[in-house]
């Protein structure tokens, strides 16, 4: 999929909304992705914050990719997730961290909305995406919401979530955590 422009990717949530990311936001981001008790599953990541601002100004530039900050109702930003990896007919949810002691709850209602926008506001239909092994919880919470393990190798499970499994997961999933995705 080539898109020729993105579309305006603002979420409103019940408890969370989810903005596109500023230059602004990137001590924040840095925050996350060098906080050991947050780190250790993703990618590691330059400490310099001129740095983190370069690669924001150049995602800005992308038409391709969507990386939002998820915020509480009041503002403060609770942490990241993203879409990006666009294929013929799929995309890759990532970059999905969120501060210590935020409620597992906002950054599930995060991702359930930046997949819900993969999905229905860009028409995918599948999402594919790896998880550190090590991450066993997360790894879990994948296979729990009807995501597939289509591959792996040492570190890395490989997952395939087709949007009719999305749409039912999500229903059940919603209604236990108290929110609702719009279309």
């Amino acid at each position: 999929m080539e898109p020729d422009a993105k579309i305006d990717s603002y979420i409103e949530g019940k408890t969370v909304n989810l903005r596109d990311v500023e230059i602004s936001d990137a001590e924040f981001i840095l925050s996350l992705r060098l906080n050991p008790e947050r780190n250790r599953f993703i990618h590691s990541t330059d400490s310099d914050v001129e740095a983190q601002k370069e690669y924001l100004r150049r995602y800005k530039e992308k038409k391709d990719e969507y990386y939002w900050i998820i915020e509480g109702k009041n503002g403060l930003p609770y942490g990241v997730v993203r879409i990006y990896d666009f294929q013929k007919d799929s995309f890759c949810p990532g970059s999905w961290i969120t501060k210590p002691g935020v409620p597992l709850t906002v950054g599930m209602e995060g991702l359930f909305h930046a997949f819900h926008f993969g999905f229905f506001r860009l028409g995918f239909v599948h999402a594919h995406y790896d998880v550190r092994k090590a991450n066993k919880s997360v790894v879990r919470f994948h296979k729990r919401i009807g995501a597939v393990v289509t591959s792996e190798d040492d570190e890395n499970c490989y997952f395939s979530l087709p949007r009719e499994v999305f749409s039912q997961s999500v229903k059940i999933w919603s209604d236990l955590l108290g929110f609702e995705l719009n279309d």
